[in-house]
């Protein structure tokens, strides 16, 4: 038997819910504010970024912050400086809401809605 294109078409249970995420910004360049970030996002100095940081250690597309099931997660796309969770290097890492994500100089606090 052939499968459909139909058959793997995804349905509304399968889709991610879109998320919005909160983020405090604790340090950095970008001072004391707190702003909203819809996910999936990338975050980088490149235009093309959902949330622009132009400092000279955050690559043009240094990490994407993804929603895996009710898990925010964090994934660094091979940046020469890193990315951090709690001060810990992450390739790959839960963000829970309360903990810190440090980019560059600037490090964020998320607060999940």
């Amino acid at each position: 038997m052939i499968a459909s294109k139909r058959q793997f078409a995804p349905t509304a249970a399968s889709q991610p819910k879109a998320r919005v995420l909160r983020l405090e910004v604790i340090g950095g360049e970008l001072g004391s504010q707190e702003m909203t970030l819809p996910l999936p996002a990338r975050i980088g100095r490149s235009s093309s970024a959902s949330l622009q940081l132009s400092h000279p250690l955050v690559a043009d597309e240094h990490c994407d912050i993804l929603v895996r099931g009710d898990q925010v997660l964090v994934r660094d796309l091979g940046s020469e400086n890193g990315t951090f969770v709690n001060r810990d290097r992450i390739d790959l890492a839960q963000w829970e809401p309360g903990q810190l994500l440090t980019i560059g100089d600037v490090t964020f606090r998320a607060i999940l809605d």
